[in-house]
């Protein structure tokens, strides 16, 4: 069976769910290929939008406030998309976040100067959402770099030739797989294999799970069709709009 974004997954029964997920970023890669760089940027954009949205108002229940690199990174990347400022004015930004991330994944090495920028931002507030949170932005603000010819830190972006990735995107929609099952109240009965993808299935028929894949469904197709007279007005809609209800924004904050 072949998924597209128009594919109902509340239709599927669960053999089709399960393949559905595994094929889910060869699925949206397809649907994006061939599509400008700008509507790509723009449906990542707006997904990235709900769910800073989602934990912000997380963080906001326990009293905080969200780490201002975020709000930078969001902006850089919104001014991108509108034609406001090219990717040279971002190129140290992009660089020194990039390296801050590597350090929190993999332990890299900092520079004097990505160590001053890691002091800056996240030293106080490091957490693994807000982590997450800034290696999609990252990863779009250097690929932004890289396919204008700018600067790039590490070897890894060498080869990077436009936006049609979705690394972050099947990361999200895993990571909120995850918690969704515990959201919904299902038992895994261990952490083998097997018994995650049971628990699993019984999640792919909740109304939560649904709502979740539909959005992504329909926000990405909202981002492939998206004229630039729309950007300001789909920014601000997506920036109120929440991944998952509300209810469970501050637990979010716990994985």
């Amino acid at each position: 069976m072949k998924y597209t974004l128009n594919t109902d997954f509340a239709l599927l029964n669960d053999s089709q769910a399960y393949n559905w997920r595994l094929n889910f970023r060869n699925m949206v890669r397809e649907a994006f290929d061939g599509v400008d760089n700008d509507n790509i940027l723009l449906a990542n954009l707006l997904i990235l939008e709900s769910y800073i949205n989602t934990y912000r108002h997380g963080l906001e229940e326990n009293g905080e406030e969200i780490n201002e690199v975020i709000e930078i990174a969001q902006n850089f990347l919104w001014d991108c998309l509108n034609g406001k400022i090219q990717p040279k004015e971002f190129e140290d930004f992009a660089n020194n976040l990039d390296a801050c991330v590597m350090q929190y994944n993999v332990g890299e090495e900092l520079t004097d100067s990505q160590e001053e920028f890691y002091e800056k931002y996240f030293s106080d507030s490091e957490n693994g959402n807000q982590m997450f949170i800034s290696e999609w932005q990252s990863l779009l603000l250097m690929e932004l770099t890289v396919i204008s010819g700018g600067r790039y830190d590490f070897e890894n972006w060498e080869s990077v030739e436009d936006l049609n990735d979705w690394y972050c995107l099947e990361s999200m929609l895993d990571f909120l797989t995850d918690a969704c099952v515990d959201f919904a109240q299902i038992t895994r009965i261990s952490y083998k294999a097997s018994d995650i993808d049971k628990a699993e299935a019984q999640l792919y028929k909740t109304q939560l799970y649904r709502n979740l894949v539909a959005f992504i469904l329909n926000t990405l197709k909202v981002g492939m069709s998206g004229k630039a007279d729309m950007y300001e007005q789909l920014r601000e809609e997506y920036s109120q709009t929440m991944i998952i209800p509300e209810e469970f924004a501050a637990e979010l904050l716990e994985y």
